[in-house]
């Protein structure tokens, strides 16, 4: 079913954090959200669609899952389940949860429970081996985990340079992973020899750069911006030295990214105030700027998070509130 409304809107008690849309057919507006209280804890929200009201609305029929530190990221597991979904969310460390049919929301294990005094700064959950996935922590450390197991595959700190800022897997080879980092950095890893080359999307800057994601249809294609927030820069990984394409903004500060699941040329951004569809279509142009969608928001965007199985639809977190949109 699909809802009559092209943009539907929940508004919680507190600020929201991240959102992650669920990856199953079987509940395609299942989505999960964290808020932040005043009380110093996080708490995990389940979001379904309810079709008497066309709404979205809270479905976790237990009370709120509560988290003792804000999470860095959170995420479905990449591939559907007919029986039972998977979180995981970082933060003090890297939490499993299982979500049944019945909605509730249960946490399984703590992944990294006696590995590391420093927190997860972040993490990404491997689409090939959904087993696997890779975090980081504060001191700069990296693994790879075994969901299964709870046991570290490898950890590595001395090759990587520069201070991670985000970390997202291949989506087409278990054994590499990307990371932005601070001086304008961009490495790319592979675990089966620690080894990593660099890519330099912004020449001699050396700005931030905040986030970064793989194209899924095109794996050699990755996009990141930098501390300024004004600036998309899109790169080819087999031309480590030149920008393929970059997207200029005048007025506003990009603050989150995500590729379409069906197109190589379309990606979504959250900005301060505004959610903006981009496609690359013109070649000729590298500075074209075509928005397939630019919607006004009342607040800032905290995160954005183009679905997977339902792929007309994107989630943002806006404030203190959800909304999803039909993009197509």
């Amino acid at each position: 079913m699909q809802p009559k409304k092209n943009y539907l809107i929940l508004q919680a008690n507190d600020p929201t954090i991240n959102v992650s849309w669920v990856s199953s057919n079987i509940h395609p507006f299942r989505s999960v959200y964290s808020t932040f209280s005043d009380c110093s804890r996080s708490y995990l929200h389940l979001v379904g669609y309810e079709e008497v009201t066309d709404s979205i609305k809270e479905i976790t029929s237990c009370p709120t899952t509560s988290l003792p530190f804000p999470p860095t990221s959170i995420k479905f597991i990449p591939k559907s389940s007919p029986i039972n979904d998977m979180i995981i969310t970082s933060g003090d460390n890297l939490r499993l949860f299982c979500v049944p049919q019945s909605n509730d929301i249960f946490q399984l294990s703590v992944i990294d429970v006696s590995y590391s005094a420093y927190p997860s700064c972040g993490f990404d959950w491997c689409r090939v081996n959904t087993d696997l996935v890779c975090t980081w922590y504060l001191n700069n450390t990296c693994c790879v985990w075994s969901i299964e197991s709870s046991r570290v595959i490898v950890s590595f700190s001395d090759h990587i340079t520069q201070q991670i800022l985000d970390m997202k897997y291949s989506p087409s080879n278990p054994d590499l992973f990307i990371t932005s980092c601070v001086n304008g950095l961009i490495q790319i890893t592979d675990i089966r020899s620690t080894s990593n080359f660099q890519l330099f999307p912004q020449g001699n800057q050396k700005l931030d750069l905040l986030q970064v994601s793989w194209n899924t249809i095109d794996p050699t294609k990755i996009a990141t911006f930098n501390s300024l927030g004004n600036q998309l820069f899109i790169m080819d990984i087999r031309q480590p030295t030149k920008l393929y394409n970059q997207l200029q903004l005048e007025t506003t500060n990009i603050t989150s990214i995500d590729w379409s699941p069906i197109s190589s040329s379309e990606i979504c951004l959250g900005t301060f105030k505004n959610i903006l569809m981009w496609s690359q279509n013109s070649k000729s142009n590298k500075q074209c700027c075509n928005n397939l969608l630019e919607i006004k928001t009342k607040s800032e965007v905290n995160d954005v998070c183009w679905s997977k199985s339902n792929s007309n639809w994107i989630a943002a977190s806006i404030g203190s509130s959800i909304h999803f949109l039909r993009v197509y």
